[in-house]
């Protein structure tokens, strides 16, 4: 029988952490200011993949051509 792994579409604080390359505290500050999406299920709080995807394209700066200025 072989193994599969899950990946799963809802993170903790921590994975969310990871997944975006911030440090925990820095995330938690975004939770803090809503600034980034995420849902409240009690006590804890998870992200959802597809909602952080979205917020990082959203948030996109494009690059600046300094040759053509």
């Amino acid at each position: 029988m072989s193994k599969q792994t899950v990946e799963r579409r809802f993170l903790d604080m921590h994975a969310a952490a990871e997944y975006l390359g911030l440090a925990y505290k820095g995330l938690a500050y975004r939770v803090q200011i809503r600034q980034i999406p995420f849902t409240r299920l009690g006590g804890s709080i998870r992200f959802d993949r597809r909602e952080l995807d979205k917020f990082m394209a959203e948030n996109a700066v494009e690059p600046v051509d300094l040759q053509r200025r």
